[in-house]
């Protein structure tokens, strides 16, 4: 029995796969195997895994038909033996002292699973960009670092950014409680499910605030850039509220917990997807939520008072939730299709939707770029954008600045942007006229 077991799930691969491969072998902690599933690849990336394997006996490869991320993933955890268990991605790589660090870790404190902060990064080589993502964003969550815990002792250990790889699994554990992978087709949030069952069994949780993960965010193969892709959420979240179902213990906190994330994730979809499937989207999303506000499984009163009002106009009318948050009306799209420069001033959510839209009218030609009043010495990214502080931009002095900000704010970015020379902008809540 080896100390960790990483899986590596890969379908057409071959332009990352060698580097996410290197660092994996190159761990620190050499008591590791390596077993790759390939998931139908038909490119060249069996044969450098094949090369792999033929170089270091710690490598296994399997290669099959395609059937997608989590049937791939859970033939890995069926054939690991470490004692942990890991997963990274083809198109990511891990810092060399990953496996050590979390694997000691694990073994003091006798986790069930250890997961550490992690990085985004975008570009290869010399332009390469990393921004650092830690898995508790709140600062009121910090303590939930380095100390044994549970959900049911501490509710907040569910506010953990849902990713899978960024840590490593007890095979015990996995294995005494079933938990695994959805096994939906192609490669679509089977993590998140994954993660649910994770956190809802687990008695010894631990996260490391150190990030050792490297995550591709500039891959256009990804799934969390996939137009097409529209209803994954919907089915994996189905598949999530099965299993919290299926619990004896707290079933309708997790309820509510679940539906409130899902919110979300689906006004991220909302921006993801082409704008041709919105009205079939928004139709099967107020559904979810109607049908469960009248089984009493959600209350609106877990969201904030903005999302509260898009919720409700959601469930009032589905085109009136998509004209107003996810469309331009006549009179801005004439105002864009006259501009010959356009940016966004805002980011969060606004920042994030007014993106989509462009992308969805064929206007990201013009976008010069995303601009923010202060970045408090963060990078900040959307959708493959960094974004730049209002004071460091040289933008052509006829660029129309959408504002994507609450009102409360607009008046202060009018004043810099006319303090900067700046004279055209249209308002967030004038986007729809």
């Amino acid at each position: 029995m080896c100390k960790v077991s990483v899986i590596v799930p890969v379908y057409n691969g071959e332009q990352y796969i060698n580097e996410c491969m290197q660092s994996i072998l190159s761990q620190t902690l050499a008591d590791i195997e390596i077993i790759c599933i390939n998931d139908g690849s038909v490119d060249g990336t069996a044969d450098i895994l094949d090369t792999c394997a033929e170089k270091d006996s710690r490598v296994r490869v399997v290669h099959k038909g395609n059937s997608g991320y989590g049937h791939s993933v859970n033939i890995g955890f069926d054939l690991a033996k470490g004692q942990y268990v890991g997963v990274v991605e083809a198109d990511d790589y891990i810092d060399k002292e990953m496996y050590l660090h979390l694997y000691e870790e694990a073994k003091i404190k006798d986790a069930d699973f250890v997961k550490a902060d992690f990085h985004m990064f975008y570009g290869d080589g010399t332009s390469r960009k990393f921004v650092f993502r830690p898995l508790f964003e709140r600062e009121s969550d910090k303590d939930m670092y380095n100390r044994v815990v549970n959900y049911e002792e501490d509710i907040r250990v569910l506010n953990n950014y849902v990713v899978t790889w960024a840590g490593i699994y007890k095979r015990d554990f996995i294995k005494q409680n079933h938990i695994y992978h959805n096994e939906t087709p192609g490669a679509a949030y089977q993590d998140n499910g994954f993660w649910y069952q994770v956190m809802l069994h687990s008695k010894k949780a631990l996260f490391i605030n150190k990030p050792y993960y490297f995550v591709r965010r500039d891959n256009d193969s990804s799934s969390i850039y996939n137009p097409q892709k529209i209803f994954c959420t919907n089915d994996e979240y189905e598949f999530i509220r099965s299993f919290i179902r299926s619990q004896k213990r707290n079933v309708e906190i997790l309820l509510q917990f679940q539906w409130g994330n899902l919110f979300r994730i689906h006004e991220n979809d909302m921006m993801r997807i082409s704008g041709e499937f919105h009205k079939m989207f928004a139709e099967r999303f107020r559904n979810e939520f109607l049908t469960a506000i009248e089984k009493r499984e959600f209350a609106a009163d877990q969201l904030s008072q903005a999302e509260q009002i898009r919720l409700n106009l959601l469930l009032g009318n589905c085109d009136s939730y998509i004209e107003k948050y996810f469309s331009f009306g006549s009179h801005s799209l004439q105002r864009i299709e006259q501009a010959n420069h356009i940016a966004i001033y805002g980011g969060k959510w606004n920042g994030k939707r007014v993106l989509s839209i462009l992308r969805n009218h064929g206007y990201l030609d013009k976008l010069l770029g995303i601009v923010v009043s202060n970045l408090e010495g963060k990078d900040e990214v959307i959708d493959r954008i960094f974004l730049k502080e209002i004071q460091g931009i040289d933008y052509e002095t006829d660029t129309l600045f959408i504002l994507a900000a609450q009102e409360k704010h607009q008046d202060d970015m009018i004043r810099q942007l006319k303090e900067r020379g700046y004279y055209k902008w249209i308002k967030t809540q004038d986007i729809s006229l």
